[in-house]
């Protein structure tokens, strides 16, 4: 039983580090104009499906405040719900 939560933790922290490097670094731009496809929520709806519910929130949670106190800005909790239902979307 231990185990096995120490084996979702470990899955959830290195996909909540890979969206963060995909939120950071990687976006495919569509179109003429600024327009950008993003997929950092890729790794945050598989913690979602391979987890659960509660690691896939709280993925979606961290990866959003994390991001925020790398790299500023205003900070708005719509984006973090954004992020949070994400997490949601993989456990449905």
């Amino acid at each position: 039983m231990k185990n096995e939560r120490v084996k979702k933790i470990a899955v959830s922290a290195i996909l909540t580090a890979m969206a963060i490097v995909l939120k950071t670094y990687v976006s495919i731009p569509i179109g003429i104009q600024a327009r950008t496809l993003s997929i950092w929520p890729i790794p945050i709806i598989l913690v979602g499906i391979i987890c659960g519910l509660k690691f896939g929130l709280a993925s979606g949670l961290i990866t959003d405040i994390i991001y925020f106190f790398l790299f500023g800005g205003v900070y708005n909790p719509f984006y973090t719900i954004s992020a949070i239902a994400w997490g949601l979307c993989g456990y449905l």
